[in-house]
């Protein structure tokens, strides 16, 4: 006996379906737990993602009208990937207010490092 199974989806090529998340290999992945983030080792706090670095540069881009590419939100992750993502945010935001010029890497840095932005 041979069971034929069709799904709403089989006129789709193999792109289609995993753009769609609809590949055996998305069915597999979404049965795992999930990993909320990573966490640094003083306070449990989770550490910067690129995702949260492009949302503060995006942000950011909102005030200071600079645009951001996937180069420089990865270059600039490479240097704060050990912060937590509040920290960032905290001197992200602190840069704005008190800022005129685009926000770098080195003024957060500066700004976590040399500020109290409790």
């Amino acid at each position: 006996m041979v069971i034929v199974v069709s799904s709403p989806r089989d006129h789709l090529t193999h792109a289609e379906r995993a753009a769609l998340g609809d590949t055996a290999g998305d069915r597999d992945r979404a049965a795992l737990e999930l990993v909320p983030g990573q966490f640094d080792d003083a306070g449990g706090r989770p550490r910067l993602t690129v995702e949260g670095l492009q949302r503060l540069l995006t942000f950011a881009g909102a005030i200071d009208g600079q645009r951001r590419g996937p180069l420089e939100v990865q270059a600039m992750f490479e240097i704060l990937r050990d912060y937590a993502e509040a920290d960032v945010a905290a001197a992200v935001r602190e840069h704005a207010r008190r800022s005129r010029f685009p926000v770098r890497t080195a003024d957060i840095v500066e700004l976590i490092e040399e500020e109290d932005l409790s």
